[in-house]
């Protein structure tokens, strides 16, 4: 996906580079923006994207795509109506659209492409023959090629065409890679069945590791039989290798991978992720290589480590409560089990799903007193005191942060020591006291620069502009929140772009500009659907309606307002119920 826009000119390369900097490891946010970027420079404004060979990312059993940034490239771009979507596989591929049964290619192509794979074989009457055979069967033809020139006489190339000729269609390609390996000696074959252990393509580093013992030119003799794929990888600039997958297909039965190949291949991809490859896509295929080893626990930790914030930060909440957190919530060691509890809290709270939120923050905190977890503990304290302050109880919260406080400055834990701060903050900012909750935000601030937490700092910045705008001062606050754009475009925090651009809204509001802040709510309304944030629904919901009824058109603002009601009445959001109840 890297090599889209570096593809074309100059001009776009710097583009791709704000994109790629942008959404950094929101894999959603680069499909998006760049799906965009290619539209827009479309003189048409239609694109197609081709996915071929779909089927070597399928589960064999389910045909599910298990590769996370293609699925999600999938799921993107089925969202745009000006984008062609074409997927080639030998399976079906589910929630497909419009499925089409490939036709037979025709002579004169399918001459070209085997003229293109390298494949000295004068006798052009062989290769019709391969064609009726095989219904043009591309890589079926690379495999029978392959095998007949290693036969050593006409007799016997005869006889297997013979036996190809008459074969039921879907054991002909097993019938050539069967004759391919068995002139392939068995250090040859053995490196192939251990190839099998990676579920992706790994540099030659990779193929090395599992393959010490065995000659070093066995994998280059395995590409030039096409029993073996190798292409080149545009990021990292590096040739990868995969075992193809219909060989795969074909020798899946007699593969019997160790525990300790799998060892390796995990460490292995564990090590790209943490050596060279800092990606949330590594991430995916490093813990999917540890459960595929059996390393449950470490596979556990790195989900919790480098998988589940960024599935936060993008807004994937559902997921994680669906694909992920549940099963790490069942771990056998106290602190994972711990943070997970602590995780499905945080997912239902920002589904605004305070009462399971608070029953998992419970459970969380139980374990996190009973190990002594003191940053888990200061940590749920405050988002307990998160949900009493969603329901009005103010005092009650406010107790909730000063223990998470105290605790965290205690164990010099600076990042909940700010969080804790700035909810502080917002407590007497909600009683009136707007000096008082400006000391806090800017004591809150102030630690979050120097412990470069930008998650925090651009809430704080939020916090801050709306002093002053409640202040008067439009500029100043102005200032904040686009500051906190800035932040939250950098680290693609979806709940926090919400927030932010309806803040903006407010200050087009004050201004009489009606029209932009609209658009500004508009835009926070479709972050809030998307990431199934129903809080942050209800509030854009309710400012739209207020500019709704400034602009006369009482109808619709009343039914924006009725959409916010019953919102805020589901999940018992006090300050929208009191507001629209009186």
């Amino acid at each position: 996906m890297n090599s889209l826009c570096q593809r074309r000119d100059k001009k776009h390369i710097k583009t791709y580079k704000n994109i790629k900097k942008r959404c950094k490891k929101d894999e959603q946010c680069r499909a998006k923006r760049l799906i965009e970027l290619l539209l827009g420079e479309n003189a048409n404004g239609k694109v197609a994207f081709i996915f071929d060979n779909l089927e070597s990312v399928q589960n064999p059993t389910d045909k599910k795509v298990e590769d996370e940034t293609i699925k999600i490239w999938i799921e993107v771009l089925d969202t745009f109506d000006d984008v062609v979507l074409l997927i080639t596989s030998r399976w079906l591929v589910s929630d497909c659209h419009h499925k089409i049964q490939l036709g037979k290619p025709s002579w004169s192509d399918f001459l070209h492409y085997i003229s293109l794979q390298n494949i000295d074989f004068s006798d052009k009457r062989i290769i019709k023959e391969v064609y009726d055979t095989l219904g043009g069967n591309y890589r079926g033809a690379e495999y029978f090629i392959s095998a007949v020139k290693k036969m050593p006489n006409h007799t016997e190339e005869e006889n297997f065409l013979k036996e190809l000729s008459t074969a039921k269609r879907d054991i002909q390609v097993n019938m050539a890679i069967e004759k391919i390996l068995s002139f392939r000696s068995p250090q040859e074959i053995e490196l192939l069945h251990r190839l099998s252990v990676y579920l992706v393509p790994v540099p030659k580093e990779g193929v090395r590791k599992i393959s010490r013992d065995l000659p070093k030119d066995s994998i280059e003799i395995l590409v030039s039989f096409s029993l073996v794929t190798k292409s080149t990888n545009d990021e990292y600039i590096v040739n990868e290798y995969q075992i193809s997958p219909l060989v795969l297909d074909f020798i899946r039965k007699d593969i019997e991978l160790s525990d300790e190949l799998k060892v390796w291949a995990s460490d292995y991809q564990v090590y790209l992720l943490e050596q060279e490859r800092d990606t949330l896509h590594q991430a995916f295929i490093a813990h999917k290589a540890l459960k595929f080893a059996n390393r449950i626990a470490e596979a556990d930790r790195l989900a919790l480590d480098r998988i589940t914030g960024e599935l936060n930060r993008a807004g994937r909440y559902k997921t994680l409560l669906k694909d992920w957190l549940p099963d790490i919530a069942k771990s056998e060691d106290e602190k994972t089990r711990v943070d997970a509890l602590y995780e499905i809290g945080s997912s239902h709270y920002s589904l605004a799903d305070y009462r399971k939120a608070l029953r998992y923050y419970k459970q969380s905190l139980k374990i996190a007193e009973e190990i002594e977890d003191k940053v888990i503990v200061s940590a749920t304290l405050v988002h307990i005191g998160q949900i009493y302050q969603s329901r009005g109880d103010l005092d009650k919260a406010l107790a909730y942060f000063q223990q998470s406080l105290k605790i965290a400055e205690e164990i010099e834990y600076k990042a909940t020591v700010s969080a804790a701060l700035s909810y502080i903050g917002l407590i007497y900012e909600s009683r009136g006291d707007l000096d008082k909750a400006l000391a806090y935000f800017e004591q809150s601030l102030k630690i979050t620069e120097e412990i470069e937490n930008k998650a925090i700092e651009e809430r704080v910045l939020v916090y801050i502009g709306r002093i002053y705008k409640l202040r008067g001062d439009l500029d100043k606050a102005l200032a904040y929140f686009e500051q906190s754009l800035k932040i939250v475009e950098e680290i693609g925090d979806k709940l926090g772009g919400g927030t932010v651009l309806a803040s903006i809204g407010t200050i087009y509001q004050s201004r009489g500009d009606l029209d932009k802040a609209l658009a500004y709510y508009e835009q926070s309304l479709k972050i809030a659907e998307e990431i199934s944030n129903v809080a942050g629904s209800s509030y854009a919901l309710l400012n739209i309606g207020t500019i709704l009824l400034d602009k006369n058109n009482q109808q619709k603002a009343k039914e924006a307002w009725v959409k916010a009601y019953l919102i805020a009445k589901k999940i018992d959001l006090s300050e929208i119920l009191d507001y629209l109840e009186n």
